[in-house]
């Protein structure tokens, strides 16, 4: 069954056939990645046979192997995906890795995740820093509720208050944070059409779409972000290809100190860090 697999997805060009037959097949069975190698052999029924060929139907029409499966592995951690939270991509764990250390020996700190999605940021963040504690927000109802499901499953609940809001609307006046994250829509309307398949009928539009220029989350959060930063606190914003430009204009508009660009491993601004009142 796996060679099948793994030569139906090659000849349809997918770009990991080998992976996903393996990650596919092992999730319908039930099977461990020991498993997989030490019954490999094993006869499957008709009924596991059809679960499977289901699937496979599933990946080469264009559903992500994540979909799929049900959940994503992030940061070292499983995060359920509904239709309503953004696949996280691996070049966000730079926002977490930034957020923690910023974090670091930090006693009692408080953080604001806006757009949390599938609540994959803060329940990071979280699971690295035991003494910290988030408020996570998103606009969809069904996000907050995928959201707070991770955080059940991550027994982190207790440490994240996930709240429904559109940005800075789930966020009392007198709330003010150590550190402020956010992954925000930021693709153009006009690129939507041309992201790969995986993407563009499976992600939620409400997380991909920037508007026309790709900027209108920022242009929501900056007005807000030094009312509700503590003293030497951290904003880190996850910008997409060529924005930093825009990005960082649109920080010093709103009185921010650009702290610094971060690349991701391909050598692209991933992440801005702005801080307000430092020079």
């Amino acid at each position: 069954m796996y060679r099948e697999a793994k030569a139906r997805f090659a000849e349809a060009e997918l770009d990991t056939p080998d992976l996903d037959a393996r990650l596919i097949i092992a999730h319908c069975a039930s099977l461990t990645s020991a498993d997989f190698i030490s019954r490999g052999d094993q006869i499957l029924n008709e009924a596991l046979v059809h679960t499977i060929n289901n699937a496979m139907t599933r990946r080469m029409l264009g559903e992500p192997v994540s979909r799929i499966l049900g959940y994503r592995e992030f940061w070292g951690l499983p995060f359920r995906l509904t239709p309503d939270t953004l696949d996280p991509r691996p070049e966000t764990e730079l926002l977490v890795d930034l957020g923690i250390k910023h974090l670091s020996g930090k006693s009692n700190a408080r953080f604001l995740d806006l757009g949390t999605g599938s609540g994959c940021i803060s329940l990071s963040i979280l699971h690295d820093c035991p003494l910290a504690h988030a408020v996570a927000v998103d606009k969809s109802e069904g996000a907050v509720m995928a959201a707070r499901d991770n955080a059940s499953m991550l027994g982190l609940s207790d440490r994240c208050d996930i709240r429904q809001g559109h940005w800075f609307d789930g966020i009392r006046a007198d709330e003010k944070f150590d550190l402020i994250v956010s992954n925000p829509p930021y693709i153009r309307e006009s690129d939507i059409p041309n992201l790969s398949k995986e993407v563009r009928n499976h992600d939620p539009i409400l997380a991909l779409s920037g508007g026309k220029e790709g900027l209108t989350a920022y242009q929501s959060l900056f007005p807000h972000l030094q009312k509700h930063l503590l003293p030497g606190g951290r904003v880190y914003l996850e910008i997409g290809f060529h924005q930093a430009q825009d990005v960082v204009r649109l920080a010093g508009d709103s009185h921010a100190t650009l702290i610094r660009e971060h690349l991701d491993l391909a050598g692209v601004s991933r992440v801005i860090e702005i801080s307000y009142g430092e020079n």
